[in-house]
């Protein structure tokens, strides 16, 4: 569904741009990581979380995600826009 929507949103971005491409406008932008990371850590600050360095989106920073004292529900809820706690279901 998130694809389909930013394939609607973004329909004249050309099929040869990056596919994480959104509109500009100068034209189209590649999202980048410095951007994808800020974004997020802009939502985390605003519901009073601590903002984390690009690491923690790595598969070895879920590790250490999972051990700070913050509770990391709130955080997956916030920044995944959950509406229930099934996500828990793929912690496993």
């Amino acid at each position: 569904m998130a694809l389909l929507l930013h394939e609607i949103i973004n329909n004249t971005i050309p099929t040869y741009a990056p596919l994480s491409s959104y509109k500009m406008p100068s034209g189209c932008e590649p999202l980048t990581k410095m951007l994808f990371t800020s974004c997020c850590n802009d939502v985390w600050v605003q519901n009073s979380f601590p903002s984390m360095l690009w690491h923690a989106f790595c598969i070895r920073g879920t590790t250490e995600v999972l051990l700070q004292a913050f509770p990391q529900q709130d955080i997956i809820t916030v920044q995944g826009r959950w509406t229930s706690q099934a996500f828990l279901d793929y912690w496993h």
